[in-house]
């Protein structure tokens, strides 16, 4: 088109399923391979680009992240039942589940188990500036405001030493504060 907007549509329904941007100015020409899987398109920018489908690979890739996930929930549920709920924290938060990393650390107290301090220094600092997101979002709530304090106070200990540099430190001060002065 000569909005330089390359557009696919589907002949069964008549509707556009993607558009791409490919030129910097009108689009002149299109080729398409004899097998379909690639495309060239020419514009009057003076470009030629090469397209090629990869709707299998995206669809297999997606395939196996979904396959990795449901593994590493049954490994989950699996520590969960083991009660080796240090283990399970890290993969919590992995998976990215806040709801449960807060009754994996409200397990934790209420067992007063050790090495809860100990497993969130050996975190990530991917994971830590999770679970400290986590812990903002659960402080908003006061039936949750003691894992939240807890966390935070051994996530002060670890930014204090320099041992972990918060994105956004302010973001989360300014949010935490308030809840916490309330509770």
């Amino acid at each position: 088109g000569s909005d330089s907007l390359v557009k696919l549509w589907t002949i069964k329904t008549s509707e556009c399923i993607q558009t791409l941007e490919s030129h910097d100015s009108k689009v002149w020409t299109i080729a398409v391979t004899s097998d379909g899987n690639e495309m060239f398109t020419g514009g009057s920018d003076s470009k030629l680009i090469r397209w090629r489908d990869v709707t299998v690979e995206k669809k297999k890739e997606e395939r196996q992240k979904r396959k990795d996930e449901i593994l590493q929930e049954q490994e989950l549920n699996n520590l969960l039942s083991q009660k080796k709920m240090m283990k399970a924290l890290k993969l919590a938060l992995n998976l990215n589940r806040p709801n449960l990393t807060l009754k994996i650390i409200n397990t934790i107290i209420r067992n007063q188990e050790i090495g809860l301090q100990e497993t969130i220094l050996k975190l990530s600092d991917y994971h830590k500036q999770s679970l400290l997101q986590h812990a903002v979002n659960w402080n908003t709530n006061s039936r949750n405001c003691r894992p939240a304090q807890l966390v935070f106070n051994l996530m002060l200990q670890e930014i204090l030493s320099g041992k972990f540099q918060v994105q956004g430190l302010g973001k989360v001060i300014e949010e935490t504060l308030p809840y916490s002065d309330r509770h």
